[in-house]
């Protein structure tokens, strides 16, 4: 019954929105992800991040 209701018209409504939702489960789910790795890693990832940014603006002032 689900099948016959996507095909029609308001069916590709429905499958965009599906995959909207699913996109916006998926990116919070890896958001938190990686917000939680980030803190059980002591945040070595975004102090490795500020130092190359940092090195990065130095390479650019000169």
């Amino acid at each position: 019954m689900l099948k016959e209701f996507i095909k029609g018209e308001e069916g590709v409504a429905l499958q965009t929105v599906l995959i909207l939702v699913m996109a916006a489960v998926v990116a919070v789910v890896l958001f938190l992800g990686f917000k939680n790795a980030g803190k059980s890693i002591g945040g070595s990832v975004s102090n490795s991040a500020d130092k190359a940014g940092s090195s990065l603006e130095n390479a650019v002032s000169q």
